[in-house]
């Protein structure tokens, strides 16, 4: 048994109260139901690795991470990727790899994550806007601004390394 119990535009919390194995009706276990997301990682034709330097108020400080965001509804996954790059970094990808998805906490979130490559990323002259703030890193750069980098990025690191595992001609490697 299933009821929502708080809602925005970004998720909702629903309180499950019906035991799947045994079907007893227990004291609430709380789920986050959000919409599924995409995460980029764009590679310039000359190897490099597009970041975004972004104000994230949950942790009120600066991150530098990789472009990522929330599917729309009438979108797929592929579109909704294009369309953050095109909008986090102001940059287009002229190819894709389609990564793998995964269900970053399935304890509580019910959303999926889908990861693409984007590759011969470059600047759409169009779109670019002075709040943009894509930064380009070589392999080298990256492993050398770790500390910069933080925790919340170690994520960004294994996506490079799973993309480079998976795609090792295309990908460069930052190790």
């Amino acid at each position: 048994m299933r009821s929502t119990v708080w809602n925005c535009e970004w998720f909702s919390v629903e309180a499950i109260s019906k035991d799947s194995k045994t079907g007893a009706i227990e004291d609430p276990y709380f789920g986050i139901v959000a919409p599924d997301s995409v995460g980029i990682l764009p590679i310039t034709d000359d190897g490099r690795f597009v970041f975004v330097r972004q104000y994230r108020p949950t942790l009120e400080r600066e991150t530098i991470e990789l472009p990522a965001g929330m599917v729309g509804p009438d979108e797929s996954p592929y579109e909704a990727a294009e369309r953050e790059l095109k909008e986090e970094t102001g940059m287009g990808a002229s190819r894709w790899l389609a990564l793998g998805s995964c269900t970053l906490m399935p304890s509580r979130f019910s959303n999926r994550l889908s990861w693409y490559v984007g590759l011969d990323v470059s600047a759409d002259a169009a779109s670019t806007s002075p709040e943009l703030e894509p930064l380009l890193l070589t392999p080298a750069e990256l492993i050398r601004c770790e500390n910069d980098l933080g925790a919340d990025q170690l994520l960004a690191l294994g996506i490079i390394a799973l993309a480079h595992a998976k795609f090792p001609r295309i990908v460069p490697a930052v190790w």
